[in-house]
């Protein structure tokens, strides 16, 4: 072999070491770049599996915020017809104050009258028996005129007959002379 064959076998041998070097070099970047892969397949699949859940939370959120709009919704209608009860009722609690007012009212007018008509029954039973009295009085009284009457009537009736039996003793008298 000649020296420019050994020469060349040599530079052969170093592009070959070089180019081993290099294979091998590219070997383990592409090693690296199928393991880096490999590694971005699994994030981009677990990123994908954390999207869907992420997702489903919105869902799931959104049909929550829906509920509670809607219970807020009734809650407020809620509030709004409490409100309107409570104050439909104070009306009526008031209405009720000025009626017990009035009534009480009434009432005390009521035994305001029924103490003047006591008094005015009392009044009168008192006038009934003063009448009651003097009636009584009257009668009494009356009945000694007619006593008086009926005594006068005797005493009468006495002087008739005394002038009868008189004037028989006259015409007797008479007669005889």
């Amino acid at each position: 072999m000649s020296h420019e064959d050994t020469s060349h076998n040599e530079e052969h041998c170093k592009m070959s070491e070089s180019l081993m070097k290099k294979h091998s070099a590219t070997k383990g970047t592409a090693q690296c770049l199928m393991k880096t892969h490999s590694a971005t397949r699994c994030t981009a699949q677990c990123l994908t599996k954390t999207h869907s859940a992420t997702r489903h939370t919105e869902k799931c959120l959104t049909k929550t915020h829906s509920a509670t709009r809607s219970t807020a919704k009734c809650l407020m209608q809620t509030n709004s017809a409490t409100r309107t009860t409570a104050k439909c009722l104070m009306k009526t609690h008031s209405a009720t104050k000025s009626t017990a007012q009035c009534l009480m009212k009434r009432h005390s007018a009521t035994r305001s009258i029924e103490k003047c008509l006591i008094k005015t029954h009392a009044d009168h039973c008192k006038m009934s028996h003063e009448d009651t009295k003097r009636n009584e009085d009257h009668r009494k009284m009356s009945h000694e005129d007619t006593k008086r009457n009926e005594d006068h009537c005797k005493m009468s009736h006495e002087d008739t007959k005394r002038n009868e039996d008189h004037c028989k003793m006259s015409h007797e008298d008479t007669k005889r002379n």
